[in-house]
């Protein structure tokens, strides 16, 4: 647990501090510090690592500091909260949001009133990492702060750290802050907790007319499994920004729910490209074999990317359907979308299927044959048995090669199972 906690504290106090850290972190190597416990003895490695964090070079000091495991040295890394470098004291909060025991929180709170915004940013985030309750007081006072960044982080712990119910006016004083950086920072606590006390102020910002925002809300709006959430995504399939009915196709896809179908097909002649194709991949994903009607409609759209998708979600929902959204698909001007297709009619399998790679088997030239027969071999289908004794003697020699590959699969594996 502490092991991926580290992992977050780390992700998010070095987005922050990033200018302070990347010349740091660049060296690590070059400096290879130990950590403690790393089958050394364990004093001598404390007194190594305690040496390097007193280093005169400050890449060292926040080198050691970001690789520091042992809670023992929580005092040293306290001690770094007060370096003339802000890297440094950046990576010492690093640091100390991997470490146990009360001694590095109270450490980490400390750090929020640094005199630099992005060390006492990281402190606030490394204290929604640990989602410790009593770090909630000062994030609540610090939701006041003069600075933006500082603000936002704040509001974020509070929600990282369950505080709506009690401290529910300094978020919504976030929320309603004049700097979108603010409740775009609420909203990715929203994403990162999706508590169903969320689902109102997600709601209220979904008309927000900055697009960010928006866009933010939707993303929470995807991570929260109260059924709620669910109606409001749905919301912003008629939203003005391409990107966002984009992202909500592709969430209320990731539901995987059949019920989905329709609001999803709506969509298939949006004017946005990058729609199309996600409405021609999420219908796949949701499993309606009721939707092939519209995948066979979209298989034609004049957007390469779009019948590429078709092609993939009529494979992935089989039935009787697919293989006519197939084989409309063998037919396409794209190479690519050609050979999806080849690769779909073996995923489906069924007799239908079988037949119309034997087709392009005996027919087809070039990357589009060889695959096909590929494909018979994986099905191992006997009845083309004699297609690929009569392709031993093509003059392509890729043809001849899978032919004989092919020949030999089948005769030595059972048959496939078709869907």
């Amino acid at each position: 647990m502490m092991q991926s906690m580290r992992g977050r504290i780390s992700s998010k106090a070095g987005s922050v501090a990033a200018r302070h850290l990347i010349l740091a972190l660049s060296l690590a190597w070059a400096c290879r510090v130990p950590p403690a416990g790393a089958g050394q003895d364990g004093d001598a490695s404390l007194v190594r690592l305690r040496d390097a964090l007193r280093n005169d070079d400050p890449r060292i000091r926040a080198t050691t500091a970001i690789s520091v495991r042992d809670s023992r040295l929580a005092p040293d890394l306290g001690a770094l909260l007060a370096d003339p470098v802000p890297g440094v004291r950046a990576a010492a909060v690093s640091g100390l949001g991997g470490l146990e025991g009360d001694e590095a929180l109270g450490y980490v709170l400390a750090a929020t009133s640094d005199a630099d915004p992005s060390v006492a940013q990281a402190a606030l985030d490394v204290l929604g990492a640990r989602r410790d309750p009593r770090a909630a007081p000062r994030a609540e006072r610090l939701v006041g702060s003069t600075q933006p960044a500082i603000r936002g982080a704040a509001a974020r712990a509070l929600v990282l750290l369950d505080a709506l119910p009690l401290r529910r006016a300094a978020v919504e004083r976030a929320l309603a802050d004049r700097e979108p950086a603010v409740q775009l920072a609420v909203l990715d606590g929203f994403r990162e907790n999706p508590t169903p006390e969320a689902i109102r102020y997600l709601e209220r910002l979904a008309a927000n007319p900055d697009p960010r925002v928006r866009a933010a809300v939707a993303r929470a709006l995807a991570a929260n499994a109260d059924p709620r959430a669910r109606a409001s995504l749905r919301t912003f399939l008629r939203d003005p920004e391409r990107e966002i009915r984009g992202m909500a196709v592709g969430a209320l896809g990731d539901l995987r729910d059949p019920a989905e179908s329709s609001a999803l097909a709506a969509l298939a002649k949006d004017p946005a490209e990058a729609v199309r194709v996600a409405v021609a991949g999420a219908l796949g994903k949701a499993g309606d074999r009721g939707a092939m009607g519209t995948l066979r409609s979209l298989v034609e759209d004049p957007f390469a990317p779009v019948r590429l998708a078709s092609a993939a979600s009529a494979a992935s929902l089989g039935g009787p359907g697919a293989v006519g959204v197939l084989d409309v698909a063998t037919r396409d001007g794209d190479v690519r979308v050609r050979l999806e297709a080849v690769h779909g009619l073996r995923t489906v399998g069924t007799a239908p299927a079988r037949a119309r790679l034997r087709e392009l088997a005996s027919r087809e030239a070039g990357p589009v044959q060889t695959a096909a027969i590929e494909e018979i071999a994986a099905l191992r289908d006997a009845e083309a048995i004699p297609l690929l004794e009569r392709l031993l003697d093509s003059s392509q020699e890729p043809v001849r090669v899978a032919a004989r590959e092919a020949i030999f699969a089948i005769r030595s594996g059972p048959p496939a199972e078709s869907r």
